[in-house]
């Protein structure tokens, strides 16, 4: 029925007059996410990639799939690709996060086809973590989106923001929505070492754990001092080259 229900999108995409992109093309690597405390992999980030046929950059495809009307097909190739790990014994030990942009939140089908996967597929929701991209959207695409989540989340499927500080992923979302996981921007990490104030945003930031009842993540760890930096701050779980480079499993 899913993989029914991509072809129908991409049906629609070229009666818009978007050239539907071929999923063939495209697959997923597997950034490692470690907890910090323990230095236990807790989990992995699944990020898309094109091959190289594809001339365009990764964030150019995305941004031309849910311009062209394909959001829905993105959703379905992104279950699919992560199912199959969910089911496999060697990963039982760790959870998954998924990308998501708010444009395939927001679609009328997302809750249907989240709920009907997980449940005709067996997975265990509390393995899988959705995460909302922080790319900017219409007012219209927020709310339905914000609507999604909080319906999912009443039916225990867990969402976290991305990015946080950039884009929409702000405290105005932050407000609106009970996130499990809370990840911040890689630009703070960089900066964390040599300039005051964004060390004092960091210290803000491992807070939120306590005020906002989730887990916080630092992205773009990749020196030693970086990762130690962010140990010392209290964060729970740490990701970036310097811990973990994104691989095909």
């Amino acid at each position: 029925m899913l993989a029914h229900n991509r072809e129908i999108s991409i049906d629609q995409t070229e009666s818009l007059g978007f050239k539907p992109i071929d999923f063939d093309l495209c697959s997923f690597h597997y950034q490692p996410i470690y907890c910090l405390n323990t230095g236990d992999l807790i989990m992995y980030e699944s990020l898309l990639r094109a091959s190289p046929e594809v001339s365009q950059s990764i964030e150019s495809l995305i941004v031309d799939i849910v311009s062209g009307g394909q959001e829905d097909a993105l959703t379905v190739f992104t279950l699919e690709s992560v199912a199959k790990y969910l089911l496999e014994p060697r990963f039982s030990s760790v959870s998954f996060t998924i990308n998501l942009e708010p444009a395939q939140i927001a679609s009328d089908n997302f809750f249907k086809f989240i709920t009907e996967f997980f449940s005709d597929n067996g997975l265990n929701k509390n393995r899988v973590i959705f995460e909302i991209t922080e790319r900017p959207c219409s007012a219209l695409i927020l709310n339905k989106m914000i609507d999604t989540v909080n319906a999912l989340n009443s039916f225990g499927f867990s969402f976290a923001l991305d990015d946080f500080g950039t884009g929409i992923s702000n405290f105005d979302l932050l407000s609106v929505l009970d996130v499990k996981l809370i990840k911040f921007d890689r630009s703070f990490s960089k900066k964390a070492l040599s300039h005051k104030n964004s060390h004092n945003v960091l210290v803000l930031a491992s807070s939120f754990k306590s005020n906002f009842d989730c887990s916080v993540c630092l992205e773009g760890l990749e020196t030693a001092e970086q990762i130690n930096l962010a140990k010392r701050l209290g964060f729970c779980y740490g990701q970036g080259y310097g811990l973990g480079r994104p691989a095909p499993l």
